[in-house]
């Protein structure tokens, strides 16, 4: 017990939020959304123009806290420092709201669907062109690594 305290000191010495580091089992797994705005992607309809302002995901803090992938995904990795990562497209309408998503890689999928389910959840600020709301499309990483 002392030695999760000791983890949980250090983490809020180095400003890490104690949450996104979620226990399974004796071991931790941290979580890590990052993402970029969509540069020139087209899709069945349309160009989607780039927006000029730099929206990002407002519930990102939220998200890293609640979701996580079980320890035993990464034991069939032979290195201790393996990052299982999940990449999405993700179209947002004008309101930063998730229309859709679109797995593009993964490093497995047996933790698939938990991470689609936190992919529908991402809220986006709001992309604008010239002021107005624009719909937009973003790169979206997930990424797990045990700690």
């Amino acid at each position: 017990m002392k030695f999760i305290q000791l983890i949980a000191i250090i983490g809020l010495v180095l400003g890490l939020n104690e949450n996104t580091l979620s226990e399974v089992g004796r071991s931790k797994v941290r979580t890590n959304i990052t993402m970029r705005v969509g540069d020139g992607c087209f899709d069945e309809t349309h160009l989607h123009i780039q927006p000029d302002n730099n929206p990002q995901i407002v519930n990102l803090q939220e998200l890293e806290k609640l979701i996580t992938i079980n320890e035993t995904d990464f034991d069939l990795y032979d290195r201790d420092d393996f990052v299982i990562t999940y990449s999405y497209i993700v179209h947002a309408d004008q309101q930063g709201n998730v229309e859709s998503i679109d797995l593009s890689a993964a490093s497995n999928l047996w933790s698939k669907d938990h991470v689609e389910s936190a992919a529908r959840q991402l809220k986006f600020q709001v992309a604008l062109k010239d002021g107005k709301p624009i719909d937009c499309v973003y790169f979206v990483w997930f990424n797990f690594r045990r700690e």
